[in-house]
């Protein structure tokens, strides 16, 4: 039972009142972090403390972030965001240090969290599409090489017939990504070869 009839709650009820675990709450009697006081060996916490403490708590939340939010909201490391810290990006409590508590400035941190995941999308983007670039790049390998639009006029024909004969294997092409490029060299001899190919044709 409580010290009075009353305006008392235990400590599981005070706990999840407060989203603390019960024993933190109970324990309170001993650091002095909740005015908890033990009656007959349980642990009892005055209703308006509770409403107290679960108002504060609230307006902590709104104010203030943990570390942990922070980096799952932008997406980084303990590191990264140590450096934001220290270069005055997010706002910090000196007051608390330890990483699970609420111990961030909650508009310069969100705020800095999604300007640092906007930059890091972006330039995720950019080597994504650098490296696309480079794959469809013609090979390097001392050889000149045309592309399919030169390709086929050195050869007389369309670029979708050359398209359809690299497709079989029985042209010099090589893929690279989307993209066709044809060695300068055997063009000219596969360009040769069809000339001499359709002289000799007898015509009627």
């Amino acid at each position: 039972m409580p010290p009075d009839p009353t305006g008392w709650v235990s400590a599981a009820e005070a706990a999840d009142g407060l989203g603390l675990a019960e024993a933190y709450v109970a324990a309170g009697s001993h650091t002095g972090r909740f005015p908890v006081v033990r009656h007959n060996g349980v642990a009892w916490m005055r209703a308006e403390d509770l409403e107290r403490l679960a108002e504060q708590r609230s307006e902590d939340h709104r104010r203030w972030a943990s570390y942990a939010e922070i980096e799952q909201l932008a997406g980084c490391s303990n590191g990264t965001l140590d450096r934001a810290i220290r270069a005055g990006e997010v706002e910090v409590r000196a007051a608390r240090t330890d990483r699970a508590q609420r111990s961030l400035e909650r508009a310069s941190a969100e705020r800095w969290a999604v300007e640092w995941r906007s930059e890091r999308d972006a330039a995720r983007k950019r080597r994504d599409a650098r490296a696309r670039r480079e794959s469809e790049e013609p090979p390097d390998d001392g050889h000149v090489w045309l592309d399919t639009t030169t390709a086929a006029l050195v050869v007389g024909v369309t670029e979708n017939w050359l398209r359809n004969l690299a497709s079989t294997s029985k042209a010099p092409a090589t893929r690279r990504g989307r993209r066709w490029w044809w060695r300068r060299d055997l063009v000219e001899s596969f360009a040769a070869a069809r000339v001499v190919q359709e002289s000799a044709v007898p015509r009627e």
